[in-house]
């Protein structure tokens, strides 16, 4: 945000507009403070992703434009603007790259809609070099150590043939469970807990969502965050939860239902 020059207005009376959108947000839950607002508001709510859809959230949408298949929200962005006969401008167009590139990877992921729309932007926003350097950002001190903690209370698993790893840690979840995937795990559940509230994030290998056919966001987000009482969803490969309860609990509750689902 800080290299596109985007500023963010973080209170605000969302009854004072007409319609809210809100992206790239597979639980209501993820909205945090802004939730109870959310769920409250009377005004017409747009919902566009990319995630398995949560029942709750897609309840209280007018309108949604989800389609799982997509390689990121961005994509669908993009191609709502097309559908409707305009051209982002500059800056649109960068950060709707950016987010391309992020959610497929450097590219690595995606179909002919994916480059279609990338080649599209990228004659508006260009040149490609520029948008991969903007993601080159160096983690944190506290996201290493994070990292680094994730690895060494990394408790080992193995489910027939594959390697599944669960850890605890207080924050950066998600960039934790990459991190033990990237070590060589076909599976990492990371649990995090905050104010008596847990966070996970569930990742796997394209391998293994193709060899199993077991969809994290689908086959265990969703089951996970209703049994716990809160909320879950993502995609084949990576998904997310926030709820209650105690973390070990639900490291023992997500290794069993995987399991289960493996055999």
């Amino acid at each position: 945000m800080d290299k596109i020059g985007i500023d963010v207005v973080e209170e605000v009376d969302i009854d004072e507009y007409k319609t809210v959108f809100i992206l790239d947000t597979a639980t209501i839950e993820q909205l945090e403070e802004f939730r109870e607002v959310v769920k409250s508001s009377k005004i017409p709510k747009i919902i566009v992703d990319h995630h398995t859809p949560h029942p709750f959230t897609l309840a209280l949408a007018k309108l949604s434009f989800i389609d799982e298949y997509v390689s990121s929200t961005c994509e669908i962005v993009y191609k709502l603007w097309e559908a409707c006969g305009y051209k982002p401008q500059f800056s649109v167009a960068r950060v709707l790259l950016i987010g391309i590139a992020f959610d497929t990877r450097r590219f690595i992921l995606g179909d002919a809609g994916t480059f279609k729309a990338v080649s599209d932007l990228l004659d508006i926003a260009g040149p490609i070099e520029v948008v991969i350097n903007s993601l080159n950002t160096p983690f944190s001190c506290s996201e290493i150590i994070a990292r680094i903690k994730a690895a060494q209370r990394m408790k080992f698993h193995q489910f027939n043939n594959w390697i599944v790893v669960s850890s605890h840690i207080s924050s950066f979840q998600s960039s934790s469970a990459r991190a033990l995937i990237g070590l060589g795990a076909d599976v990492a559940f990371i649990v995090g807990e905050e104010s008596g509230l847990i966070r996970a994030s569930l990742r796997s290998t394209e391998r293994f969502h193709a060899d199993t056919s077991i969809h994290l966001g689908r086959d265990l987000a969703l089951s996970l965050g209703e049994e716990f009482g809160g909320a879950g969803s993502g995609h084949p490969t990576a998904a997310g939860i926030n709820s209650a309860g105690d973390p070990n609990n639900f490291l023992s509750r997500a290794l069993e239902m995987l399991k289960e689902k493996i055999s």
